[in-house]
């Protein structure tokens, strides 16, 4: 029989976090992984998104990205400059509702071009961390339509507007 002790009970559950950490059952998804944003005229544009674990898309050091891709590639169509950047916005909101919690809320509509290490995509600077923010990429298609977006966490605030 084990007597239970403050020092027996620290190591089973430092025992159980590394147990947890090494399984190989695949984890839930990190981000939603179906749903719906409005377009710059209303109309509900489905998605479906994918994790993309240890991606180095956005910097050469790996993160977790997510890809969002529209059912429909011609839902966030670009009927106007003020059309698109409401898609642009719509999505970033979207965006920031996955990343937000009492520690973080973003600058959905003043992105900037650049974070440390990033290689593509813009950014989005959180309002209350300076030293957080997303790095976002839209691929539209020849119509111009965004069809396809993707997002990770940044290293570290965004550099430059």
């Amino acid at each position: 029989m084990i007597k239970l002790t403050n020092k027996n009970i620290k190591l089973l559950g430092a025992s159980l976090l590394i147990l947890t950490y090494v399984s190989p059952v695949k984890a839930k998804s990190l981000y939603q992984d179906r749903g719906l944003i409005f377009n710059g005229s209303g109309e509900g544009c489905y998605f479906t998104q994918e994790d993309e674990i240890g991606s180095s898309y956005f910097s050469n050091f790996t993160s977790n990205v997510g890809t969002v891709t529209f059912k429909n590639p011609e839902c966030m169509y670009k009927n106007t400059q003020i059309g698109q950047m409401v898609n642009i916005n719509q999505i970033n909101r979207k965006i920031a509702q996955w990343y937000t919690n009492t520690h973080f809320n973003f600058y959905t509509s003043a992105l900037y071009t650049t974070s440390a290490l990033q290689k593509t995509g813009v950014c989005m600077q959180s309002k209350l961390s300076k030293n957080s923010a997303i790095t976002i990429s839209y691929i539209t298609n020849t119509s111009g339509s965004i069809y396809k977006f993707k997002h990770g966490p940044a290293l570290g605030g965004c550099t430059s507007k």
